[in-house]
């Protein structure tokens, strides 16, 4: 008797479980196409990304695209492919995308929000990749900073300044700031002051400024250098020599001194003097060496 319940006992259980099973079983059956789907698509999808990345990396090397560009197009091109293969294949196994994708947007505008900073840089440096309003190794002035290109990321451009130092510059800061390319334009206008005296001939000095300048040989012909006389010192007449050169050739440092030499040997060689005020200090003597005369008979000390 004990048996025939243990074995009837044994037989629902199995049935219970065949139950539950069957269903399961028949999901799994029908799923397993989806799946193999789901992976076949994924694998091409994954060969197909990146065939064509490197087609596209390989024409833009053909039309000499510039690195940085090809760089930038070519990783996020590969990730925008990525994500559309992952969801094609997630669409197969009956993923829930929508949700998915509303929770992600969510998140999405969440990290956006906090990491603005970042996303304007980024975007910046892709206007400055499709614009390129200088190339690598150019002489530039941004943000007050002035020096040469050295590398152009997405989120940062960096420059050696003419002292040597290396400036990381955020793209943003690159787009929001106007950008002198004098790589493009190397003209550069530089000025020197002169004071003179009043007795001297100021057409003369004049003549002579303007000459000497002219012998400098990295002064540039057009435009023209100006000698004009600003205003009227102390002591000596402010005159004023303007000059251009070329700043990628020739540092500045060495455009000033190149003009004050040339002008200083000049007024040697004619006698001209440079005029410079004169201060008269009048030191106090001390009280013990102070002699006061007095009348006759008032007692000294």
């Amino acid at each position: 008797m004990l048996l025939q319940l243990l074995l009837a006992t044994t037989i629902g259980l199995m049935e219970a479980i065949m139950t539950t099973l069957t269903p399961l079983l028949n999901q799994i059956v029908l799923f397993l196409p989806r799946l193999a789907a789901a992976i076949t698509i994924f694998v091409v999808g994954v060969y197909l990304s990146n065939l064509l990345t490197r087609m596209l990396v390989n024409a833009f090397a053909r039309r000499k695209v510039r690195p940085e560009l090809t760089q930038f197009i070519s990783s996020y091109g590969r990730i925008t492919l990525l994500i559309l293969v992952v969801m094609i294949t997630l669409e197969q196994v009956d993923f829930n995308l929508t949700a998915f994708v509303a929770g992600l947007g969510i998140v999405g505008f969440t990290a956006g929000f906090a990491l603005q900073d970042i996303t304007q840089n980024i975007v910046s440096g892709l206007i400055l990749l499709v614009q390129q309003p200088f190339e690598i190794g150019e002489l530039v002035e941004i943000d007050g900073f002035v020096g040469n290109v050295r590398r152009i990321d997405i989120r940062a451009t960096t420059i050696e300044t003419l002292d040597g130092r290396d400036v990381l510059i955020p793209n943003y800061a690159v787009m929001s700031n106007p950008i002198t390319n004098f790589s493009h334009d190397p003209k550069v206008r530089v000025d020197v002051t002169v004071n003179i005296s009043y007795d001297d001939n100021i057409d003369l000095v004049r003549e002579l400024t303007r000459r000497a300048i002219m012998s400098v040989p990295f002064v540039l012909d057009d435009p023209i250098p100006e000698v004009l006389y600003e205003s009227f010192g102390e002591s000596s007449l402010e005159l004023r020599a303007y000059y251009w050169f070329d700043i990628v050739q020739t540092p500045l440092r060495e455009a000033r001194d190149g003009g004050v030499t040339a002008i200083m040997k000049a007024y040697k060689q004619a006698g001209i003097l440079i005029p410079y005020p004169i201060a008269v200090e009048l030191s106090a003597m001390p009280q013990s060496k102070l002699r006061i005369p007095r009348k006759r008979g008032e007692a000294t000390d």
